[in-house]
């Protein structure tokens, strides 16, 4: 298997380990979104933190200066992100939301032409047509469960403003694929949980988890969503911007998956043709397209 096979392998496995996050916080509806990220970022960092001390002791937090540009602007925007899409989840419709993210990929092959000069083969461009036109299915499949009347400007700007950002990170991490990112990933928990705790003290909140639900939602930080973020800052070494954008967005139709097998939310057909037409996209780019280019 070469290297860029291997990189789309790791990227699909990490959408898989964070794809249940969903189907678990369902039934926390009544934890507040700064709560609910203090607790998932806190479970990050304590993750990445454990992961560099094992590996390269205390000292190793020190390398989040080797990480330079690109260490700074994947910790800032992706730990923006964790406060934008609970926020945007919360405040629009879930389709609605997940139909605006989908636009990353596309922004991150824009915006990695523009940054590293990076060109795509053929196929990967046709991949990611593929994939949004597989999105949009999966979208529409779950329309029907949505409320028509459920609007929010703010919620709708999140879910761009996010889209972006992740567009961003994905390039970030191209750029920085050289060097270790763990410490950035260590930070993006850091900055989440500053920014979460900012809202939750400016808005007055009261903490409503319980004791149990804390320890869950820091358990999805650690498990679910650091184990993915590791996967992904090793595979994203081997692909182009917009393949690990596009790859990780597999997350959406796992976590439909999910929500059909746990939650009895079903799935439609529609949803379904949409995940074969998405994996149909990345099977054509793990096969046709070639290691990315930079001029």
């Amino acid at each position: 298997m070469d290297d860029r096979r291997r990189g789309i392998g790791l990227i699909v496995l990490g959408a898989l380990i964070i794809s249940p996050t969903g189907a678990l916080v369902a039934g926390m509806g009544h934890v507040s979104t700064p709560e609910f990220v203090i607790l998932r970022c806190a479970g990050i960092a304590a993750f990445f933190a454990l992961a560099v001390a094992v590996t390269s002791g205390l000292g190793g937090i020190a390398r989040f200066r080797q990480s330079g540009v690109p260490g700074l602007v994947a910790s800032v925007s992706l730990g923006t992100i964790m406060v934008l899409s609970i926020y945007a989840f919360q405040n629009a419709p879930v389709a609605r939301v997940l139909l605006l993210f989908s636009t990353a990929p596309l922004q991150a092959a824009l915006i990695a032409r523009l940054v590293l000069g990076e060109r795509l083969a053929k196929a990967t461009v046709l991949a990611l047509c593929l994939s949004l036109a597989g999105i949009i299915l999966i979208v529409m499949g779950g329309l029907s469960s949505e409320s028509t009347d459920d609007f929010s400007l703010s919620g709708d700007l999140a879910a761009v403003l996010s889209s972006t950002l992740y567009a961003v990170f994905s390039v970030a991490l191209r750029a920085g694929r050289e060097v270790d990112m763990r410490v950035s990933m260590l930070m993006v928990g850091l900055i989440g949980m500053i920014l979460a705790l900012v809202l939750f003290l400016s808005a007055g909140e009261r903490v409503n988890a319980t004791t149990l639900e804390a320890a869950a939602i820091f358990g999805i930080g650690f498990f679910l969503t650091g184990g993915a973020f590791f996967l992904f800052t090793i595979g994203s070494k081997w692909v182009s911007s917009a393949e690990f954008s596009m790859v990780s967005l597999s997350e959406i139709f796992f976590g439909s998956l999910w929500a059909w097998l746990f939650l009895s939310q079903g799935i439609s057909l529609i949803t379904g043709l949409g995940g074969v037409l998405f994996f149909l996209a990345i099977l054509v780019d793990a096969r046709f397209a070639t290691k990315p280019l930079e001029t």
